[in-house]
């Protein structure tokens, strides 16, 4: 019992982990990149240090769900995603993405960080209303020690933007594409990308169909599409070129809204949720490097989008291409927002924080899956590449 806010929450690596130097020097960096992070939407360090020949993070205690256990309970319970809930949650996050984008160290010059692990567990919702983004523990940071090896990929394969995919360079944009397949799944309850294996997984990304949101969830607005459809573009250049720019048009739609949306009724919207079965105030902490649920739950009535009805994937595919095509007209041909696509998928239970096939391997999935079916191959040979 007691006040949540009096509590600390320690990190540490999981015992069977502590003599790996690797796990141990991407557990230091984590410690080292938060302890130049201080803003409100980033869950911040209080203290770090090594006990008992165990690294270990101390912050502050969030007494709340990760959003993927907060969608998970929305499910579960049959109820409708909210919106714009939704909205305020990832434009939220995306202000303490841009904040990390643009912190810089000790010396005054840039980090150049890129988080690397955007997903809905990295994502907390407390009961404050805040919104925290957490686990810095695979961020590439300028001045630190690099633990990815050139050719493979780091992070939860579900939500890597296809340059991350393949293996490459990756810069804040990366983390922008990631941020953007949350929120699609946060409007549909569906995965985006995820599929049985890795590989598939990988393939769908690179693919890059992405059906709109509106036609898997009709509260879905069109402004919202067409954010997204910007968000989701699998060249870079084309996507919105920083969280903060994100953040500022999820921003500008929650302005235009009938109804307000802020911390307290973020608050009021979570307690709702959980008023039958709120999370623990106080809980054994996860440790660090375990292996987590995935963030989806799949049910009859939420299936994963491969499971979807073709009819249904081409209806929302098609909705996709009219709207670019309009867009292209309205923009008279601005190259920002010319008809692309892009799409985002899940992955099993334990495999996400695997490092991924080298990019040999990888090369392999710009190649339609024999058993995709039309619609991603006709989406291949209309790829600009």
């Amino acid at each position: 019992g007691g006040d949540p806010e009096r509590y600390l929450a320690v990190k540490r690596v999981h015992p069977h982990l502590t003599s790996r130097a690797d796990v141990r020097q991407m557990f230091l960096n984590e410690a080292r990149i938060l302890a130049h992070l201080d803003h409100p939407n980033v869950c911040g360090i209080l203290d770090y240090g090594v006990e008992d020949d165990s690294p270990y993070i101390v912050m502050q205690y969030l007494h709340g769900a990760p959003l993927s256990g907060l969608l998970r309970r929305l499910l579960d319970l049959g109820r409708p995603l909210p919106v714009d809930l939704m909205t305020y949650v990832v434009a939220s996050t995306a202000e303490g993405l841009h904040y990390a984008h643009e912190a810089a160290g000790e010396d005054g010059q840039p980090l150049n960080l890129v988080h690397r692990d955007i997903s809905p567990q990295n994502i907390f919702v407390t009961f404050s209303g805040e919104v925290k983004l957490l686990d810095f523990g695979v961020a590439k940071a300028a001045g630190f020690d690099g633990l990815t090896r050139t050719g493979h990929v780091k992070g939860k394969y579900a939500y890597m933007s296809p340059e991350q995919a393949e293996g490459h360079e990756v810069d804040r944009r990366s983390d922008v594409f990631s941020l953007g397949i949350v929120l699609w799944e946060a409007f549909t309850g569906r995965h985006l990308f995820k599929r049985k294996r890795e590989l598939e997984t990988l393939q769908a990304i690179i693919a890059g169909v992405v059906p709109l949101p509106s036609v898997l969830n009709p509260e879905v607005p069109s402004e919202l599409d067409r954010i997204l459809q910007r968000t989701l573009q699998p060249r870079r250049e084309r996507r919105y070129q920083s969280a903060g720019a994100f953040a500022e048009v999820l921003w500008s739609y929650l302005t235009t809204t009938v109804r307000p949306m802020g911390s307290d009724e973020v608050a009021e919207i979570l307690r709702d949720v959980y008023a039958d079965q709120p999370p623990p105030a106080v809980q054994a902490q996860r440790m660090a490097t375990e292996p987590e649920a995935p963030a989806l739950v799949t049910s009859p009535e939420r299936l994963p989008l491969e499971d979807l009805e073709p009819s249904v994937i081409e209806e929302a595919t098609a909705a996709a291409l009219r709207a670019h095509a309009e867009e292209e007209e309205d923009e008279e041909g601005d190259p920002l927002e010319a008809p692309t696509g892009s799409a985002p998928i899940p992955v099993p239970s334990g495999t996400d924080d695997l490092e991924g096939p080298p990019t040999e391997a990888l090369l392999a999935a710009r190649r339609p899956a024999g058993d995709s079916g039309e619609l991603i191959a006709w989406n291949v040979e209309r790829a600009e590449v």
